[in-house]
Order: C-alpha cells, then sequence, then structure tokens
C-alpha cells in the first residue's frame, strides 16, 4: 500500500505540473507533451483504481480503515475527470504541428 501511495503522489505531482503546463502554453516544440500527460493520467488512474480495490479490501479483512490512504487513491482519478471535462480525451493530438503563418501578399494555395 506504500508503494501505491508513493506512485499516486508522484503522479498527482506530475499530472497537476503538465496540466499547468498547458494551461499557460508552457510546452516546448519537440517534447511529446500530449503523450506524456496521457501517459501520466493513465498511470495515476490505474494506481487510482488498484489503489481503492486494495484499500476497499484491505479494510473489509482487517477491519482497519485507511481513511487517508483511500482519499490519495481516489484523488488519483480526479485528473482524467479534469482533462476529459476540460479538453476532452479525443483533442489531444499526437500528430506533430505544422503551424503555417498566412502571408497575406501571397497566401499558401492547398489543394
Amino acid at each position: 500500500m506504500r508503494i501505491l501511495g508513493i506512485i499516486g503522489q508522484v503522479s498527482l505531482l506530475l499530472s497537476l505540473f503538465l496540466m499547468l503546463g498547458f494551461e499557460f502554453s508552457f510546452p516546448v516544440t519537440g517534447i511529446p507533451s500530449a503523450f506524456i500527460l496521457l501517459c501520466t493520467l493513465t498511470i495515476s488512474f490505474l494506481t487510482g483504481v488498484i489503489g481503492l480495490a486494495v484499500g476497499f479490501i484491505y479494510s473489509f479483512t482487517s477491519g482497519a480503515r485507511k481513511a487517508e490512504f483511500i482519499a490519495l487513491m481516489s484523488a488519483c482519478i480526479i485528473p482524467i475527470a479534469l482533462v476529459q471535462v476540460t479538453l476532452g480525451l479525443q483533442n489531444i493530438s499526437f500528430a506533430e504541428v505544422n503551424d503555417l503563418m498566412t502571408n497575406v501578399e501571397n497566401p499558401p494555395m492547398f489543394n
């Protein structure tokens, strides 16, 4: 349970910093920021689900209540819900972005 707690805390902090980076437009070109964010969200979500299952099973078998562990594992599920509400997982793109600046005098021609 201690390892799940550490993984949960690290993934929460990492996903928080990545989401703040996206909010303030910090990602530098060349770094697959969307892929890293999706990986940390997936790790956080899976850690939360497995941790909740382990926490509830441990609580029912031993009778000891680990409220802080269950709260941490519940918090691990929240970042993927926040990204789904704000961005939508379907809007996270892994394709490289080609930013074309429009030239007013000679606009680019698309086929």
